[in-house]
């Protein structure tokens, strides 16, 4: 990564409210107005200077791994003082060493923000990673590489199970009390854990009677962001508030470059500096003077009066008069779609609910027209969009509903139910509710064609619904289930043959 700050910065900071009036005229035209009817006029530029750093503090860590024996790992310590002692400070070698260094230096260069606000960030590293060895004594065995029979206590001897340690045994023959022949009388035999000994192997350290403490000693960095905003201009500030310190960064609104790292105090410091552009302008827009402040490279424009507001309210008044009552609806739709904000948000509506429209419409939008007009926008063009369909659609639900009562009644009346019963009774409730089905679907698909064929009729081309894409059904998806269900049940209920699995559902509620 380079390092270093430049003189002067760069003349892309200076062009942000050039670059902000060619946005706003692709924003404005098409709205009410035409790119032409915006021009800068004048405008003055500002490159501000943030400063901060990385701050980089070590931290020794170590993973220990105990094994059975004495085996070196490693060069050997003389006990666990003298490994608390390498974990007590840092190595300064490993603190001045420049591939530590640019280790870091490639984790500011990968960070989208370029270190920029970055969150505490934990690395481990390589640099400085040794493995040490300690030896010490089992603590269960205490060195012995042994430890006490429990059984015996470590006598060496367990109490006779054949006479419970009487030394005698009953001869089931005689009824006289004999030497017993397990213990020879001696009330004792040898202990079986231990054969005798009294003691049996540790096996905690598999008979070693030590254990080799392998401890891996690692360095870990935590970076920190210390941003230094001591001075910092009020207005700056909200800036930096609106965008957040860390999005300014990530998404590309200031310039980010870091120095070379030096080493102070046990730490590692590393100097960033933001180049912030904050431009003053004054935008003509028809005749009409209106202040802006532009702000980021991306030419941000972070405050200026919604100026589209009323150059688009025509066009949400068209909306509004389709969505209150019956009118020239064709004229008034076509008066909406002047404008391209508006035709935008009846066609998006047609996919996405009015929440997400209002988001992505106000993403772009937004710098120049209030929140009350955006959400006016969406929805009327929401009501509208369903005051031109739900005509059509109550017209498909009514055909769709009366299409499905002529299918039921075919199935149920005219004997196809009746022979289907005989011929595939096994299968006969998944076809009547196939048929069920089938005159919903018949219904429901009738009342989105009713409803695209007329927004294809009064719709601009660019905007109506397409053959692939049918309008959506709205409640009338709903009522044309219940409809269908409820024809349904009263053909299958006064039919001469009422379903039996029907019937049976019927007679345990009644029941």
């Amino acid at each position: 990564m380079e390092t270093g700050f430049p003189d002067e910065p760069s003349e892309a900071h200076f062009q942000i409210c050039d670059q902000a009036a060619d946005i706003l005229g692709a924003t404005v035209d098409g709205n009410g107005l035409k790119a032409n009817q915006l021009r800068l006029a004048k405008h003055d530029t500002s490159v501000y200077p943030l400063t901060g750093e990385i701050s980089v503090t070590l931290s020794v860590s170590v993973r220990e791994e105990e094994r059975p024996g004495k085996n070196a790992v490693g060069p050997q310590l003389d006990g666990r003082r003298e490994l608390q002692e390498k974990l007590s400070s840092v190595d300064p070698d490993v603190l001045n060493n420049p591939a530590l260094t640019e280790n870091i230096m490639g984790v500011i260069a990968n960070d989208p923000g370029k270190g920029w606000a970055l969150d505490n960030t934990k690395i481990r590293l390589k640099e400085g990673e040794k493995t040490y060895c300690v030896f010490e004594d089992c603590k269960s065995c205490a060195g012995r590489s042994w430890q006490t029979c429990i059984p015996c206590d470590g006598t060496g001897l367990d109490i006779c199970l054949k006479c419970n340690g009487t030394g005698q045994i009953q001869n089931h023959n005689t009824g006289n009390f004999e030497t017993c022949f397990a213990c020879k009388g001696r009330e004792r035999v040898q202990c079986m854990p231990c054969k005798g000994t009294g003691r049996i192997l540790c096996t905690t350290c598999k008979a070693t009677g030590s254990f080799t403490v392998v401890a891996n000693v690692f360095y870990e960095a935590v970076l920190e962001f210390i941003p230094d905003d001591a001075g910092l201009d009020d207005n700056v500030r909200s800036i930096i508030a609106h965008f957040t310190p860390r999005k300014m960064a990530t998404d590309g609104h200031a310039e980010i470059f870091a120095d070379t790292a030096t080493v102070q105090e046990g730490r590692i410091h590393i100097p960033l500096m933001a180049h912030l552009p904050v431009g003053l302008a004054e935008f003509q827009i028809a005749g009409k003077t209106v202040p802006a402040v532009i702000a980021g490279l991306n030419a941000n424009v972070v405050e200026m009066e919604p100026f589209l507001d009323a150059a688009i309210k025509p066009g949400i008044v068209a909306l509004t008069k389709i969505s209150s009552g019956p009118m020239a609806s064709g004229a008034l739709i076509q008066a909406a779609c002047r404008f391209r904000l508006l035709r935008r948000a009846l066609a998006d509506l047609e996919s996405h609910t009015k929440k997400r429209v209002y988001y992505d419409i106000k993403d772009e939008y937004g710098a120049v027209m209030s929140d009350k007009y955006l959400q006016a926008a969406v929805k009327y063009a929401d009501l509208a969009l369903h005051k031109l369909g739900d005509g059509p659609r109550l017209r498909g639900f009514a055909i769709g509903t009366a299409v499905a009562g002529v299918l039921y009644a075919l199935y149920f009346f005219m004997g196809a139910h009746a022979t289907l019963a005989q011929t595939m009774a096994t299968h006969i409730m998944v076809i009547d509710l196939a048929v069920l089905l089938a005159g919903f679907i018949a219904a429901y698909i009738l009342v989105r064609m009713m409803a695209t064929k007329t927004l294809q009729r009064i719709l601009p081309p660019e905007i109506a619904p397409d053959g692939k894409h049918m309008a959506p059904a709205g409640v009338f998806g709903a009522y044309a289930f219940l409809a269908t269900l409820l024809l349904w049940l009263m053909m299958a209920l006064a039919a001469p043959d009422t379903p039996a699995w029907l019937a049976d559902i019927v007679s345990r509620i009644k029941g």
